[in-house]
């Protein structure tokens, strides 16, 4: 019967653990890189990854049918997304992301039904992890390096930093924001401000890309230590999801006594349209933030400007930049 009901958007849902789960083995066997450097037929892959031909072959089918790859006989080639994103040594390379997420989506998302019921996670938060894990820190770091660079690159285009010279990036991760930063704008120096093995992460980062006359790493707990200052931007981004709002007004508070008259807080996150129900991303990295941390949230402009408010800040301009995250510009009232 024409436009009956199915169960199709139900078992489009169901699948989505198994499309993300093909990409990660895509990633995690280096199946796209392989490809890049040419072995494009199963026999090929198969031998050069020393794995058997058979399984090579389903891995390869379903990421075309996901539209990770193409076939053209019994050839199988990257498509534009996979080559740009997904290939080992390209500057874009988001695979560290992938693995990430896709083995602490399995450690997380797991007890997604008794963190409702509690109304709390049952894991270890992030910063608690870092001190726990030094490897899982890093891991994280260069995934979280991986998911920086858009949104910094845009941070670049969107804001004018010709007046500022000193900025703290505040919880500053890979220092991905600071680097790309001081790549566009010579007159700048940046802090990255960070736990220790995250800022060891990003001196490796600094080194490689040649910024380290300008960006600098400082290692330590902002909700505990002192901050450096003065400062004519702090950048806070992908903060302050991973805290409760009674923290989140304690960092914008302690991240605006660090900066000039007239200096900015620049607050980069997924943030909820005021009903909290879209965009999908960010509503559903809401449930990632209640399965994965002590008291976090994806929190609506409405929500922010309140926090903002309770600092001692106001909310000068709301910028939508590429991608689920959006720019919200404050400064001290």
């Amino acid at each position: 019967m024409q436009g009956a009901v199915t169960p199709a958007p139900i078992l489009n849902l169901l699948t989505g653990l198994w499309e993300s789960q093909t990409l990660y083995a895509g990633v995690e066997l280096r199946l796209f890189t392989l490809i890049e450097k040419g072995a494009n037929t199963v026999e090929e892959l198969a031998e050069t990854a020393g794995l058997p031909e058979r399984s090579m072959e389903m891995l390869a089918n379903a990421l075309v049918a996901l539209n990770l790859l193409t076939k053209q006989g019994t050839k199988y080639f990257n498509t534009e997304v996979s080559s740009e994103f997904l290939v080992e040594g390209k500057i874009k390379y988001y695979g560290d992301f992938v693995l990430m997420n896709s083995r602490r989506t399995y450690d997380t998302w797991g007890t997604i039904v008794d963190c409702v019921r509690t109304n709390a996670s049952q894991r270890d938060g992030i910063v608690a992890r870092f001190r726990k894990d030094e490897d899982f820190a890093h891991l994280f770091t260069r995934a979280m390096h991986n998911n920086a660079i858009a949104p910094a690159r845009a941070l670049v285009s969107a804001v004018d930093f010709s007046m500022s010279r000193a900025i703290l990036d505040m919880g500053g991760g890979s220092g991905a924001y600071s680097i790309l930063l001081a790549k566009a704008n010579p007159h700048l120096e940046a802090v990255v401000f960070d736990l220790p093995p995250v800022c060891d992460v990003a001196d490796e980062y600094i080194q490689r890309l040649q910024v380290a006359d300008q960006v600098t790493t400082l290692r330590g707990d902002f909700l505990v230590d002192e901050l450096p200052s003065p400062f004519d931007d702090v950048i806070l981004a992908q903060i302050l999801h991973s805290y409760a709002p009674d923290d989140c007004v304690t960092i914008l508070g302690k991240a605006a006594a660090c900066l000039n008259n007239g200096g900015r807080l620049l607050i980069i996150d997924f943030f909820l349209e005021n009903e909290k129900t879209s965009p999908v991303y960010c509503a559903l990295f809401s449930l990632n933030m209640l399965v994965g941390s002590p008291g976090g949230s994806a929190y609506s402009i409405s929500e922010t400007e309140d926090m903002l408010g309770k600092a001692g800040c106001g909310v000068e301009k709301v910028v939508d930049i590429p991608g689920p995250s959006r720019l919200v510009i404050a400064k001290k009232l």
